[in-house]
């Protein structure tokens, strides 16, 4: 199966010669998802995310109680913007329930990487004597949990912490996040990253979004980028683009017509109103797309024939 990358441009594009306007550049497109041909809006809803701790709880609170909050049809419409300093706490949460230095402090003590023994030993904290290298990361990773709550005083540097301690202290609240992380997952297939592209060869290289980080050039990429020239979508080499926005010139096709739009929220507490007031499809219907195979034809065809629907 091959692995697809979304991309939203955040800039304009650098120039317009390779958008020239033909109107037939999108009959060769095929969607695995058997989308049907017709009008398509692709709502991107975009948000602020908060950079402190206990901030990130009440907006990860907020949220969860917006998704529960939601029918099937809602949350299939969710296509949400990931900022760039949400992507390691997202991550993180999907992986194992833990977000911000949380992650750090239950990592197993024997895993940690050399820049994050450095973090921990920044608490310059006393531990047991004679504990050893293991023990004193041990403790330093309690205490940090313990910081993060805003309990240090319950620290005791005499005692040797063990991970099932670590554990203990969190177990509470990771049990709080079982139903915030089966929601996430409900909509991960619709979540946009943000990317930063070094290509400069492509039109879209500054800082874009995509699905895949690992994957940002896939052939079947699709990429939305605002634009205030052209409305609609284009086929363009490896890449599928959507135009965000009301430009003039449209380059849809009599198969299918895309509009799309960036919606901000100022809190995760308008999600559902958002959903349902603005009509959206959902971004993973358009994920799975092919050109028509060109082999097809016969040769017969004339050249110009095959290729019209191509991009120069």
């Amino acid at each position: 199966m091959k692995k697809i990358a979304l991309l939203i441009s955040l800039l304009s594009l650098m120039g317009c010669g390779e958008y020239s306007p033909r109107k037939d550049l999108g009959s060769n497109i095929t969607f695995k998802s058997a989308m049907a041909q017709g009008k398509y809006n692709f709502n991107l809803i975009s948000f602020k995310y908060p950079n402190t701790y206990s901030n990130k709880i009440q907006f990860f609170k907020e949220l969860n109680s917006q998704l529960n909050s939601m029918n099937s049809a809602d949350l299939s419409m969710i296509n949400l913007l990931i900022p760039k300093n949400m992507e390691f706490d997202l991550n993180n949460l999907l992986d194992n329930g833990w977000i911000d230095q949380e992650a750090l402090a239950m990592k197993n003590a024997s895993d940690l990487t050399e820049n994050e023994l450095t973090k921990l030993s920044s608490f310059k904290i006393s531990t047991p004597n004679n504990g050893g290298d293991i023990q004193k990361v041990l403790n330093e990773q309690y205490f940090l949990l313990l910081k993060i709550n805003n309990n240090e005083k319950l620290y005791n540097k005499n005692y040797s912490y063990t991970e099932l301690d670590k554990l203990n202290l969190m177990e509470n609240t990771l049990l709080t996040r079982t139903s915030l992380i089966k929601n996430l997952k409900a909509i991960k297939s619709n979540f946009v990253y943000t990317y930063i592209s070094t290509n400069k060869d492509t039109a879209t290289n500054n800082a874009i979004f995509t699905n895949n980080l690992n994957n940002s050039n896939s052939f079947d990429s699709v990429i939305f980028t605002p634009s205030k020239i052209f409305s609609g979508f284009k086929v363009n080499k490896n890449s599928l683009i959507i135009f965000v926005g009301n430009g003039k010139e449209n380059l849809d096709n009599t198969n299918y017509e895309f509009s799309s739009k960036i919606i901000n929220i100022s809190s995760p507490l308008e999600l559902k109103n958002t959903i349902q007031n603005f009509n959206s499809s959902p971004v993973s219907n358009i994920l799975l797309w092919n050109r028509k195979n060109l082999e097809t034809q016969t040769t017969n065809t004339s050249l110009e024939e095959r290729f019209k629907n191509w991009e120069d």
